[in-house]
């Protein structure tokens, strides 16, 4: 073999092994967008881990500590709240969780200029209006319950209930929004820098069809199996890497057990994605590399 094509089958090695690393990362991040901005895929994890529940007695709380103390003297607090938990049906909270994840999705693919995170607490604060109305009733003499005007009482309780004022920064908001740009930008280049690759790939190989098949098959073939790979071994990792975190925390974190769980589903979907991903690829390579055999040597 003479020296130029040595040179060759090198330049050609060095393209394949960028196109097998630049179609698993491509792949996997194509899976994480698929699942990272599908909002069902949130509200289904929702349900799953009971968060619905969880949310609702967060809310009771805030919202019972934003009525003015004259109510909590005339009704007990843990009543008040308890009538907040009745009056906010899980089909309530579905709705207002799946408003939210739209409209956070939104904002970080820049559809959205505004972070909009309200709750709409005109049903709660109705229903709150006439349980008051009814405990005042009953409970407490007509002579002095005269005296107590429920609509001013309740005008501090908003008709709506922004989120974004709970979080602590909103720069690292907007920051992650900026860093999805990127994201986006990054599956974009990977898209234009594989068809290159091939490109230069048949370029280089066009002059045989036999040799053409060979060297586009092969890529296909390793990126398959690596994505294969990964879908087998990846989940059981993040599973064991979650498990190291709750250890060390001694599994009393808020949240923890939920948070881990949703991660774990969250790596699940993607590497359920890439396995699917694999497949095609490698079947796609192995379909192009046994034709290659029906294929004279020399066209």
């Amino acid at each position: 073999m003479s020296a130029l094509g040595i040179l060759k089958k090198i330049v050609l090695a060095v393209l394949a092994f960028l196109l097998v690393s630049n179609l698993v990362a491509l792949v996997l991040l194509l899976n994480f967008k698929a699942v990272a901005f599908e909002p069902t895929f949130y509200e289904d994890e929702l349900e799953k881990l009971q968060v619905y529940g969880s949310a609702k007695n967060l809310i009771a709380e805030l919202l019972v500590q934003q009525l003015p103390a004259q109510l909590t003297l005339i009704i007990p607090a843990d009543r008040l709240e308890a009538e907040i938990k009745n009056a906010i049906p899980d089909s309530w909270m579905k709705v207002q969780f799946k408003s939210l994840t739209q409209n956070t999705l939104a904002y970080l693919k820049g559809e959205k200029e505004a972070l909009e995170l309200e709750i709409s607490l005109s049903e709660v604060k109705s229903s709150l209006q006439a349980f008051a109305q009814d405990y005042i009733a009953k409970n407490i003499p007509p002579e002095l319950a005269g005296a107590i005007n429920l609509n001013q009482l309740l005008s501090s309780l908003p008709d709506t209930f922004d989120l974004t004022s709970m979080l602590p920064n909103l720069q690292q908001v907007e920051q992650a929004r900026r860093i999805i740009q990127l994201f986006f930008l990054a599956i974009n280049a990977l898209i234009v820098s594989a068809v290159i690759l091939f490109v230069l790939i048949i370029l280089l190989t066009f002059r045989s069809l036999k040799s053409l098949l060979r060297w586009v098959s092969e890529p296909l073939i390793a990126s398959g199996a690596v994505c294969i790979s990964l879908a087998y071994t990846m989940p059981a990792v993040v599973k064991q890497m979650l498990s190291q975190q709750l250890g060390a925390a001694g599994g009393l974190a808020y949240g923890a057990n939920t948070i881990s769980a949703f991660i774990a589903d969250f790596a699940n979907a993607i590497f359920s994605g890439a396995m699917a991903y694999g497949i095609a690829l490698l079947v796609i390579g192995l379909v192009l590399f046994i034709a290659s055999f029906f294929i004279k040597k020399k066209i």
